[in-house]
């Protein structure tokens, strides 16, 4: 009996392992319930309150997602899905299904080294930004460095929309990126940390255009983790009762 029982654990484990990531697929669906409550300069800064779900619309969890798109609008009930990539798995390698993949830094640095540093220093500014949020004293910090997290790759229209290259605002955010985008980061340091990347063409209404590109924290335990186990426990499932159904068929 106690074999039994160890063996039937390791195929549970052997099913999480390696069929997760084929169900999990890394999609979600989004929606969007609102901006949050804290603007800045006549914009929603965030972090913005939505309804992230797995790919068939199931497990709906309340999260808090950071913007790093100014380009881009996103409406109040507006949903879309988006692909789910791991800030501590990024790489050189892999980053060209990112929204600014191909993007140039304030720095003015291009290529795929300094893509990856721009999306480090996006990530840091978010893992800053979050626990100030929700207190009103911080509004101002808050504003600054969601600003400051979309000016890394869109420099040039945030300073035009905080008043040009001369204003406090801009000077103050321009600073913030900067310093950021200077410093040295690891992988491992975004543990947690998720980016949602809009699927263009999913969006609903679909006259809104393509969404904006997310930054998550999920904690240890959080939603993806629900959904891996989620998907490699109905994996097993599967396994299981084929099995079963053989063993009838044999018998």
């Amino acid at each position: 009996m106690i074999k039994r029982i160890r063996a039937s654990w390791w195929v549970v484990v052997a099913a999480v392992l390696l069929c997760s990531p084929l169900a999990f697929s890394q999609t979600v669906d989004l929606y969007l319930n609102d901006g949050g409550n804290n603007t800045m300069d006549g914009v929603y800064v965030g972090p913005y309150d939505a309804t992230q779900s797995n790919s068939n619309n199931q497990n709906p969890q309340g999260v808090q997602i950071i913007c790093d798109d100014f380009s881009h609008d996103v409406v109040p009930g507006e949903s879309w899905q988006a692909t789910v990539a791991s800030v501590s798995s990024l790489n050189t390698g892999n980053l060209s299904g990112l929204m600014w993949g191909n993007g140039t830094l304030l720095s003015g640095g291009t290529g795929a080294a300094n893509v990856l540093q721009g999306y480090f220093a996006m990530a840091y500014l978010a893992s800053q930004m979050l626990p100030l949020s929700g207190n009103p004293a911080n509004n101002q910090t808050v504003g600054y460095m969601a600003y400051a997290i979309w000016a890394i790759f869109q420099g040039a229209q945030v300073e035009a929309w905080l008043g040009g290259p001369t204003s406090q605002a801009w000077l103050t955010v321009q600073k913030m990126a900067l310093n950021a985008l200077g410093m040295t980061f690891s992988a491992g340091q975004f543990a947690g940390w998720e980016l949602l990347t809009p699927i263009a063409g999913s969006q609903n209404p679909f006259s809104q255009g393509t969404p904006q590109e997310y930054f998550e924290f999920v904690p240890e335990g959080g939603t993806a983790l629900m959904y891996l186990l989620l998907a490699g426990f109905a994996c097993f499932g599967t396994m299981y009762f084929k099995s079963r159904r053989r063993a009838s068929e044999i018998v």
